[in-house]
C-alpha cells in the first residue's frame, strides 16, 4: 500500500483513540536535595534498556537474544528497588521462531517500552530466523501481571531491512516507527498502525556524526523540537550517545555541536561501553537517562567482565529548547532520587535480593531462564524439590546439533561481582555418561560445568570448562577437564555443588555434603574471561543447572532440593567494592 501525505490525516483519525502525549516541559531539577546512588542501576546481563515513569511506577526493560522467557520487565517506585514484575515473551507460541537461532547475535534484539492512551507498548526485532529480520509489537494494559502480554502484531518493512526500532506518537496522535537501516546505515522513520502492523512510507532522518553503527534511536518531543538519540560507535569500548533536533518530525535534523551527549570512550574509567541510551522523566519533573555500560576488569587483566552490558542511571539536565546535559557515568553518583520505597506489588524477586528456594507451586521464578525453549516436559515441582529430566545434548553440543535441539538448563543471571551459589542435587545415574550438575553459562560455546558424572561405571565429579573463539563452528574446545572422585560417603546422598565468586576475575567450585556449614571439597578454578566477550560479548552470565545424557540414551533425572544465590559484594570502581 502506497501512502501519501494527504492520506496521513485519515490514518491519524482511524486511530482516534490513541490520546496526543504530553510535550514535555522543564528541564532542570525540581528539588534540591541530591541522593548518592551506586551504579548498576539493574546488574547483570540487561544490554539496550528503555525505562519509562506512568502513574508512580518506572518500568525497564531490556535485550535478551536467545533467553526465553524474553524480554523482562521490571518495575520500581524509586529508582533504586527493582522487582521483576513480568515477561514480555513468555510462552513458546508468541514467538516460535526461538528454535531457530543459532548465533548469540541472534534473537530479541533492542526493545523501545512505552506508554500511550492506557496501555503499554514493547516493540522489538527478532534476527537470525527464517524472514527475519521482523518486528513486533506487544502490549498489556498492566504490566505488573506477569500473564498480561499477549500475541504480537508482527510486520516486515518490506522496503527496508532494519532493526532497534523505537516507538513515538506524534501530538495529534500517529504513531511512528524509527530504526536502524541495513543499506543506508542510518535511520529511517515511519507511520505504524500498531494494531495492525500497517505502514506508511519511509523517510530518512539523520545518519549519525560519522561513528559506526548509527543504530538505536529513540525519538523525543520536547518544547518546539523533536529529538533523535542514536547510539554510534559500535556497542563496545566506543560507544557514545549522539543527538540532533528538528522543528519538524520529518527533518531536517541539526546535529549537537557538542556531541557525544554521553560517552566514557577514550577513558580510563572503570565504567566502559556506555551507549543506547533512553531518556525519561520522574515524577517530579527531573530528567533522567538509563544506559548499557560494561564493568571492565582490574588494571592489566583485560578481557574479564562476565556480567557483560549491564543498566546503568545518571542524571540529565535538559533546559528548555536546550540540548540535554548528560552526568557521566560513574560507579557512585548523585542525582535527586525519589523516596526510598519497596511498594511495587507482585511475586517476582528483587534484583538485589538474590535466591533462596525449596520448590514449590507449578512454575519456575519469573527470573529463571532457559536457553532457547526449553524440552518439553523437562521439569517437574514436587515435595520440595525441582526434578529435571536430561536433554540428549550437553551444553555444548556437537556438530549434529541444530537449534531446534533443546537443552535442560535452567540458569538465572550473575547479578554480583561477589557471590555464592550452590545447589543441593540428589542424582544416582544408571546410565554411561549421564550427568547433572551446576554450570557458569553464557552460551553453548562459553561456560563452566561442574557435574556428577557415570564415567567407567562409578560416579565421578567432572569440570570442564568450554571456550570456543568467536568461529563458534569449530568442534575443538579449548579449556580445561577436572575430574576427581566422588567420595563414597557422598554416594547415594544429597550432594551440594557450588560456585563462588570470590574476586572480579575466577570463579571456585565446591562438592561436599548438603548439611549447614559442611566442608566442601574444592574441585577447580575458572578465569571469568571464559564468558566474557567473544560469543558474548551482546550477552553475560548465568549462574544455573543442566542434566544431560551426553549424547548417550540415558533417562535419569536429577532432583535439585534448594537453590541459593548470595550477593556478597559489588565492584564500582577498580579499587571500590560495596559489600553485601
Amino acid at each position: 500500500m502506497l501512502w501519501h501525505s494527504s492520506i496521513l490525516p485519515l490514518f491519524a483519525a482511524a486511530n482516534a483513540v490513541l490520546a496526543a502525549p504530553p510535550k514535555y516541559g522543564g528541564g532542570d531539577h525540581h528539588h534540591d536535595k541530591l541522593v548518592e546512588y551506586t551504579n548498576p542501576m539493574i546488574p547483570g546481563y540487561r544490554p539496550d534498556p528503555s525505562c519509562i515513569a506512568v502513574e508512580g511506577f518506572f518500568y525497564c526493560i531490556s535485550s535478551t537474544f536467545n533467553s526465553f522467557p524474553g524480554l523482562p520487565i521490571y518495575a520500581s517506585r524509586d529508582l533504586q528497588n527493582w522487582r521483576h514484575v513480568s515477561n514480555v515473551i513468555h510462552s513458546e507460541e508468541q514467538v516460535p521462531e526461538y528454535s531457530q537461532i543459532a548465533g548469540m547475535q541472534e534473537g530479541i534484539y533492542a526493545p523501545t517500552l512505552r506508554h500511550h492512551d492506557g496501555t503499554f507498548y514493547v516493540i522489538v526485532t527478532f534476527m537470525g530466523a527464517a524472514d527475519s529480520p521482523f518486528h513486533m509489537i506487544f502490549n498489556s494494559t498492566d504490566p505488573l501481571d506477569p500473564s498480561s502480554w499477549g500475541t504480537p502484531v508482527r510486520f516486515i518493512n518490506t522496503d527496508i531491512g532494519s532493526f532497534d526500532p523505537d516507538l513515538f506518537w506524534d501530538d495529534d496522535g500517529q504513531a511512528y516507527v524509527t530504526a536502524h537501516v541495513f543499506d543506508i546505515v542510518g535511520n529511517n522513520i515511519y507511520p505504524i498502525d500498531v494494531t495492525t502492523g500497517e505502514y506508511g512510507p519511509n523517510t530518512n532522518l539523520w545518519n549519525g556524526t560519522g561513528g559506526v553503527w548509527p543504530e538505536g534511536p529513540h525519538m523525543y518531543r520536547k518544547d518546539d523540537y523533536y529529538y533523535l538519540v542514536l547510539a554510534e560507535g559500535g556497542t563496545s569500548f566506543d560507544h557514545m550517545v549522539t543527538i540532533a533536533r528538528s522543528k519538524e518530525l520529518l527533518g531536517p535534523y541539526e546535529a549537537y555541536e557538542n556531541n557525544p551527549i554521553q560517552t566514557n570512550a577514550n577513558t580510563s574509567q572503570y565504567f566502559q561501553a556506555v551507549g543506547h541510551a533512553d531518556f525519561f522523566q520522574d515524577f517530579e519533573g527531573n530528567w533522567w537517562g538509563i544506559a548499557l555500560s560494561i564493568r571492565q576488569g582490574p588494571p592489566g587483566y583485560t578481557g574479564s567482565y562476565p556480567m557483560g552490558r549491564e543498566t546503568v542511571l545518571y542524571p540529565v539536565t535538559w533546559p528548555e529548547n536546550g540540548w540535554p546535559e548528560c552526568e557521566p557515568v560513574r560507579g557512585r553518583m548523585r542525582g535527586p532520587l525519589p523516596r526510598k520505597s519497596r511498594k511495587v506489588p507482585g511475586d517476582g524477586p528483587w534484583v538485589e535480593e538474590g535466591d533462596d528456594y525449596k520448590f514449590k507451586g507449578d512454575s519456575l521464578p519469573l527470573h529463571f531462564t532457559h536457553f532457547r525453549f526449553p524440552p518439553e516436559d523437562m521439569y517437574t515441582i514436587a515435595d520440595g524439590g525441582l526434578t529435571v529430566n536430561p536433554s540428549k545434548y550437553n551444553l555444548t553440543g556437537d556438530e549434529t546439533f541444530e537449534p531446534s535441539d533443546r537443552l535442560s538448563f535452567v540458569g538465572r543471571r550473575q547479578t554480583d561481582t561477589l557471590f555464592t551459589y550452590y545447589v543441593d542435587v540428589d542424582f544416582s545415574p544408571e546410565a554411561e555418561g549421564e550427568e547433572a550438575g551446576v554450570t557458569i553459562f553464557a552460551n553453548q560455546w562459553q561456560h563452566s560445568d561442574l557435574g556428577l558424572v557415570m564415567l567407567d561405571g562409578s560416579l565421578k565429579a567432572r569440570l570442564r570448562t568450554t571456550s570456543f573463539g568467536s568461529d563458534n563452528t569449530t568442534t575443538d574446545t579449548a579449556g580445561s577437564e577436572t575430574i576427581v572422585d566422588v567420595p563414597k560417603k557422598l554416594i547415594g546422598k544429597t550432594i551440594r555443588l557450588q560456585v563462588q565468586a570470590a574476586s572480579d576475575t575466577e570463579y571456585d567450585l565446591y562438592m561436599g555434603a548438603a548439611r549447614k556449614n559442611s566442608k566442601l571439597e574444592h574441585v577447580g578454578t575458572v578465569p571469568g574471561a571464559v564468558t566474557s566477550g567473544s560469543n558474548a560479548q551482546f550477552t553475560g552470565t548465568f549462574l544455573g543447572i543442566f542434566v544431560t545424557a551426553n549424547g548417550g540414551e540415558g533417562s535419569t533425572p536429577a532432583t535439585f532440593k534448594r537453590w541459593v544465590y548470595k550477593g556478597q559484594g559489588q565492584k564500582i570502581d577498580f579499587d571500590e567494592t560495596v559489600y553485601s
